[in-house]
């Protein structure tokens, strides 16, 4: 479909029957895949802004990415690996960052963009891997993006960073090495927002995967950047699903670190925390491991108080996700689409209707797409309200989005 005709259908398309604005007048913002094209929406606005995409990046976006202040999008291109940029000035996109300027230990073309994160206002942050079959070895590397000026850099060199994530306040980084299964230990680190002032806080022994691919522990900021929360298990876990230990983590934003407590979870749930670090849930097994049973748990920040919140069978319960800046989660459960709201002390309860990949932007809106086939729908709604209200309707087979709340 020709770029024009594309935006005037969608803008067709486009019903919009009520307004979000959070409680500080923050904006809804929303970018999606269509066809050749990225659109932008923002609320209020009649229309989406389209920018056109080369078929070659728009058929292997891998990931959209709107920027922290909402201004730009990149577009993550799982071939060649590669970021591309979408500006305001600009009517389609540009390439940011090209896969010639990607370190690739075997041949450029296996090369890959990873963990692409935001960073403050319009800086992006991430890491790369090689993909030449389809195992995946990471590179631990470190580049940030300035999505306003158009420039990347490499911040660390490949085997100096490793799994990242941003604290809260844009000033710092957790970088996490995984080491090798009984040869090499893994190691946790801290760098400033410009990969620099490096502090190594936290060695751990190497945790097997029984499988090609290294075993990364995730790590959780609380919001105030202080600190955040790592689960370490033991490094034969997967080998010991009911009977092994993880140990709980706390490590603040000067690198001092202590024990918060351990608990038995699977290696296929271990431990998340809320964004206040003081509640936790994880996955523990129940049962033979042939039954695939287990237990969803919710607890206190240190493992105490645990409490068995539901029960399903692998396949039929999802490891449940954070709301922002509060002690609810959801969590997947039943039939596709299914998604069920939990809280501790209260019995959980099933969100309207059927909503697939749900994108929280605050503690009580959500961006969720219908079910995918030829097209779905992009919806927003809120918790508590049975009705949602249309964003798009969107002709991909695959939902491929974003969505944040800006000034």
């Amino acid at each position: 479909m020709p770029y024009r005709v594309l935006t005037l259908f969608l803008s067709t398309m486009l019903l919009m029957s009520s307004s979000i604005y959070a409680e500080d007048h923050n904006r809804l913002v929303v970018t999606w895949l269509e066809n050749n094209s990225v659109l932008v929406w923002h609320d209020g606005d009649a229309a989406p802004t389209a920018y056109a995409a080369p078929e070659n990046v728009a058929s292997n976006a891998r990931q959209l990415m709107l920027s922290a202040d909402g201004q730009y999008v990149v577009l993550n291109a799982a071939f060649p690996g590669s970021l591309w940029l979408a500006a305001p000035t600009d009517t389609n996109l540009s390439e940011l960052v090209p896969n010639q300027a990607l370190p690739s230990t075997d041949n450029p073309q296996f090369v890959r963009v990873g963990n692409l994160q935001r960073g403050t206002l319009s800086t992006y942050y991430f890491n790369t891997f090689d993909q030449p079959s389809h195992y995946s070895f990471q590179n631990n590397d470190l580049w940030s993006v300035d999505a306003a000026n158009r420039t990347f850099q490499l911040l660390l060199p490949p085997s100096e960073a490793g799994l990242f994530s941003i604290s809260p306040d844009g000033q710092h980084i957790a970088l996490v090495q995984s080491g090798a299964y009984d040869k090499t230990d893994g190691k946790i680190s801290l760098v400033d927002q410009d990969g620099q002032n490096r502090q190594d806080v936290m060695a751990f022994t190497a945790v097997s995967t029984a499988s090609d691919y290294d075993f990364y522990p995730q790590t959780f900021w609380e919001a105030d950047s202080s600190a955040f929360n790592v689960a370490i298990p033991d490094k034969d876990l997967i080998y010991n699903d009911s009977t092994a230990f993880t140990g709980l983590w706390h490590i603040a934003a000067d690198g001092s670190q202590s024990q918060r407590g351990s608990l038995q979870a699977t290696f296929f749930g271990l431990p998340q925390w809320s964004d206040d670090g003081a509640f936790l849930f994880y996955l523990h097994r129940v049962g033979d491991i042939s039954a695939n049973q287990f237990e969803l748990i919710l607890a206190a920040g240190d493992g105490t108080n645990a409490t068995v919140y539901a029960t399903g069978e692998a396949g039929n319960i999802s490891v449940p996700q954070w709301l922002p800046a509060s002690h609810q989660f959801i969590y997947s459960q039943g039939e596709p689409g299914d998604y069920w709201l939990g809280q501790a002390d209260q019995k959980p309860q099933q969100l309207s209707g059927k909503i697939f990949n749900p994108r929280f932007v605050d503690s009580t809106t959500y961006v969720f797409a219908t079910a995918a086939g030829e097209s779905f729908e992009l919806r927003y709604a809120h918790l508590g309200d049975s009705s949602s209200t249309l964003i798009a309707a969107v002709h991909n087979a695959v939902p491929i989005f974003d969505a944040l709340l800006v000034p």
